[in-house]
């Protein structure tokens, strides 16, 4: 199953499939309903760029958010650590989005941090769930693996780019098409 995913993703050679298989694979992976992947901007915030299942409403609250932000992806990306919360109504740094998980439809996150060889930090791509989950180990290890080939991967297509100016862009054609 890992090599089938790295070879998909290798033959992404343009930012926009590249995101969204990276997003794909994690939803698939993970057996989840929902997915985001967020790239990080040079100012440490976070910009939605791709997404799977929520409705404009949402794409527009969380399109960027700053290290202030107690939301799951946030805590991933600053402690670089994948984090999980099996339900979102126990979360007491979650709190003040309940209205938003509610009305989109999630009740568990997951949120990988998508980070390159070289350290640096590329975004996150989190897996929503619409009832109380948490991944297993199993599956933990196998995103771990294919999250750091994809944050290179990521970097690759990147390099000379104004990367504010490329998160932008995905995200105004993923609100596109958005309901």
């Amino acid at each position: 199953m890992m090599s089938a995913m790295i070879s998909r993703l290798r033959a992404e050679t343009a930012l926009d499939g590249t995101v969204g298989r990276v997003l794909d694979d994690v939803i698939a992976l993970l057996g989840a309903e929902f997915g985001d992947l967020q790239l990080a901007l040079p100012d440490r915030s976070l910009m939605l760029v791709t997404q799977n299942g929520f409705a404009r409403p949402f794409l527009l609250g969380m399109r960027k958010l700053t290290a202030e932000a107690s939301t799951v992806c946030v805590r991933a990306f600053l402690s670089q650590k994948p984090t999980t919360v099996p339900d979102v109504h126990t979360d007491r740094p979650f709190s003040k989005y309940l209205d938003i998980a509610q009305k989109a439809g999630f009740k568990a996150v997951h949120s990988q941090p998508l980070t390159a060889d070289a350290n640096d930090p590329v975004g996150v791509v989190s897996a929503l769930f619409a009832n109380p989950h948490s991944p297993t180990g199993v599956e933990l290890h196998m995103l771990d693996e294919y999250s750091r080939f994809a944050a290179d991967h990521l970097v690759g297509l990147l390099r000379g780019k104004d990367v504010n100016a490329e998160a932008e862009r995905l995200f105004l054609s993923m609100l596109d098409g958005a309901p």
